[in-house]
């Protein structure tokens, strides 16, 4: 009988810990974690926007700061312009996982 309601709790909790703070266009690993990245979106000031989530095995924080801060420079490099941060801001998910949400130009 307990274990009837086990299984609808374990879920449960799977499913809130599975929870993903970005809008996840692609999955990759840095380290040994996994990040999550949003496309790159223009932003009605003409910057561009991009977010990314990583693991802490993939750096949390600075693991996510690193995958926007690089697909944001290949972005610009591929119009053969240089990226500028017009703004970056940090955050968590479920007190483990970093999230960085970068606002950039290509200059």
């Amino acid at each position: 009988m307990k274990r009837i309601t086990t299984l609808p709790s374990l879920a449960l909790v799977t499913a809130l810990l599975s929870a993903c703070a970005v809008n996840n266009q692609s999955t990759g690993t840095r380290g040994l974690g996994l990040t999550y990245q949003s496309a790159i979106k223009p932003v009605s000031d003409g910057s561009f926007s991009i977010e990314a989530e990583a693991a802490p095995l993939a750096g949390r924080q600075s693991g996510a700061d690193a995958v926007v801060t690089e697909q944001a420079t290949n972005f610009c490099e591929l119009k053969q312009k240089k990226m500028t941060v017009v703004k970056k801001d940090f955050d968590s998910n479920l007190l483990v996982n970093g999230v960085v949400r970068l606002n950039f130009r290509c200059q």
